[in-house]
């Protein structure tokens, strides 16, 4: 455990190479920087305003809330909450959580991202998991999501590519644009006095259903435009599966949080199924009842086995960012044990040799042990930490 504070400005700027393990971040009204770690290695270095951290596990960091941040890489999960300043992260090897926050950039998360309160631009580049995103103060760039997409009170402009299906809550502003394109369905509500001119794009016109106060859909056009007011705002939909307007809150609330609502709102096919054909000998109204209802239990069959495969990606790359810390730690068990003496390492080594000596407390083919019964999930991260503390102490 090591724990270090140094005094700085209202507003420094912090960059991090790498954190190998968890990084949590808040901002404090302190003109202080607090770093602490679980692990033996933190360094906080000093530049005038600028400060370089360095830390090999598990980090906690308090900054001053208008400090700005620059994570290069962090393997595991990020949660960073009260910072007002620029953040910018490049790498994030798991979930990402921010909240109350300044301006953001993100280039990469490997899991979910979740954001609640940004106040400024957010631009982030590509998510692998769920992305759910709230209370943007500024304009929003979102280049690659590649799961589902909740979003709700946007305060500035909207331009984002999601692979999945999008559940949104609009108020447009005047001169404001809205542009969206997703793989999946979306599921837009506006207010019932929202006033802008949208833009529906879908697979077929059977796709866009929009259930708005005195809007006749234009049936028969797979791009549908409707003004709303003096069309003040441009909102710009494409979908490829369907997509759903509506003003009302019950429609809306049954999706607004993440899970299967595809055969429930949506009546049009999911992407990946093939068209129902009729039933021969059956009346027209009954037979779209008919397909209607095959087309949302196949639908929701096949989004059960998409969110399956992509919970099952997500737990791999967290065993193997998992497998990444037990090996740093060895590596830094390692050089804690060797001191200056430098010390000779045998992989060849019987494991039941016993009176093993300082700095050789440890061998190297049990620490392999460890780390394979790791990886095999015979073992989960914490109880392969406590057996190479064990190890480790049992010749005190």
């Amino acid at each position: 455990m090591r724990h270090q504070t140094l005094s700085t400005v209202a507003n420094p700027s912090v960059t991090i190479q790498s954190v190998p393990g968890d990084l949590r971040v808040v901002g404090w009204e302190r003109q202080e920087i607090s770093a602490r770690t679980n692990d033996e290695l933190l360094e906080l270095n000093q530049d005038g305003e600028h400060f370089e951290l360095t830390c090999d596990g598990d980090l906690i960091l308090s900054l001053p809330r208008d400090a700005s941040l620059t994570v290069v890489s962090a393997e595991a999960d990020v949660n960073i909450r009260g910072l007002r300043g620029a953040i910018s992260l490049q790498t994030v090897g798991g979930d990402l959580a921010l909240r109350d926050v300044g301006p953001v950039q993100i280039e990469n998360v490997s899991d979910d991202l979740a954001l609640r309160g940004a106040y400024g631009d957010v631009e982030i580049g590509r998510v692998a998991g769920d992305t759910s995103l709230r209370d943007v103060h500024g304009n929003l760039q979102l280049e690659n999501a590649a799961d589902d997409l909740y979003l709700r009170n946007m305060q500035g402009n909207l331009t984002g590519t999601v692979a999945g299906d999008a559940v949104m809550f609009l108020e447009p502003k005047a001169k404001l644009s809205y542009s969206l394109n997703s793989g999946g369905n979306i599921l837009l509500r506006l207010p019932r006095d929202a006033d802008a001119k949208l833009k529906l794009t879908a697979g077929s016109p059977e796709d866009i259903q929009v259930n708005l106060p005195n809007i006749v859909e234009a049936k028969g056009d797979k791009v549908q435009n409707i003004t709303l007011g003096k069309g003040a705002a441009k909102i710009a939909l494409t979908a490829g599966g369907s997509i759903h307007v509506t003003s009302k809150a019950s429609e809306w609330e049954s999706a607004a949080e993440f899970g299967d609502f595809m055969g429930d709102i949506f009546g049009g096919d999911f992407p990946g199924i093939p068209p129902i054909p009729p039933v021969a000998g059956v009346p027209s109204d009954l037979n779209e009842q008919i397909r209607s209802r095959i087309r949302s239990e196949m639908g929701k069959s096949l989004k059960a086995q998409m969110r399956a495969e992509a919970a099952a990606q997500r737990a791999q790359r967290k065993m193997e960012s998992a497998v990444r810390r037990a090996e740093h730690k060895v590596r830094a068990a390692d050089r804690r044990g060797r001191g200056t003496a430098g010390g000779n390492w045998s992989f060849n080594r019987p494991f039941s040799e016993a009176g093993p000596t300082a700095p050789d407390l440890v061998s190297d083919e049990e620490r392999l042990t460890i780390l394979r019964m790791l990886e095999e999930k015979k073992i989960s991260l914490e109880e392969a930490e406590k057996l190479l503390a064990a190890l480790e102490g049992r010749g005190e």
